[in-house]
């Protein structure tokens, strides 16, 4: 949707501004609580008019330099944790 800033400038990794802002204010008018998204090639965390936005890490080229892996999610008593599992070891080898 957006790489750091939702007030950010189109560029190729991130949604038109007017769609963004359509998709960010049905977001925040039906109160949801997460939008986890993959295929960014950098993993993010961040919390906007109180949505969390979560983007795992990759499995393929990481632009960010983070580990190769997912994220497992937990949505528990109200509460939404995450951990990172890294498939960057060699378990065949």
């Amino acid at each position: 949707m957006f790489q750091d800033d939702p007030d950010e400038a189109e560029i190729y990794f991130n949604l038109p501004i007017p769609r963004r802002k359509w998709l960010l204010d049905l977001l925040k008018k039906y109160q949801v609580s997460a939008l986890l998204s993959g295929h960014s090639h950098r993993a993010f965390t961040y919390t906007l008019n109180c949505t969390l936005f979560s983007s795992a890490e990759t499995t393929s080229v990481a632009f960010d330099g983070v580990c190769h892996g997912f994220r497992r999610f937990v949505f528990k008593d109200g509460m939404i944790r995450f951990n990172t599992v890294s498939v960057d070891a060699d378990p065949i080898a």
